[in-house]
């Protein structure tokens, strides 16, 4: 019985380390498109994509990334 909590346990932490690591490739994406079309990102812009923890809003930011006008604009999509 104690090896299959063991194992329940790695597998979960397994999930979590995955989307930690899947959430951490997508701000990584969103910033780069900006620094693409834009050539440089502030400081704050990078911390705050980086504070998001959900894929959802992640990709949310990259399709504004991918269609904003400005860094000014893409700013306002910030919700943080």
């Amino acid at each position: 019985m104690t090896a299959k909590w063991v194992n329940q346990g790695f597998v979960l932490g397994e999930v979590r380390g995955e989307e930690r690591g899947a959430i951490r490739e997508k701000a990584n994406d969103v910033i780069s498109v900006l620094r693409t079309r834009f050539q440089s990102v502030p400081k704050t812009i990078q911390d705050s994509i980086k504070s998001y923890t959900d894929l959802i809003a992640l990709d949310s930011l990259l399709e504004a990334a991918v269609t904003c006008e400005s860094i000014k604009d893409f700013r306002q999509n910030l919700v943080r």
